[in-house]
């Protein structure tokens, strides 16, 4: 049985640090686009976390990201 895997975009908080970030809660992944234009692809990202990011729980980007996506397992993307 296929699933489909949607990233979600945050969109509306600003960040000194993040460019873009987005989400998937079905695969407990985010891939967050830095300032300096390097890009990510973090896995094992909490699950709360990340819904308490997708239901306005967090006014920081880049608080998120140390909190729940540095430290994980990564992928570089191009």
């Amino acid at each position: 049985m296929n699933s489909f895997n949607m990233f979600s975009q945050i969109l509306g908080v600003a960040s000194t640090c993040v460019h873009t970030l987005s989400v998937c809660p079905n695969t407990n992944q985010s891939i967050v686009e830095f300032n300096n234009g390097s890009k990510y692809l973090y896995n094992n990202v909490d699950f709360e976390g990340i819904m308490d990011l997708l239901c306005g729980e967090h006014k920081s980007l880049g608080k998120f990201v140390n909190a729940y996506c540095l430290g994980n397992d990564c992928l570089k993307l191009a």
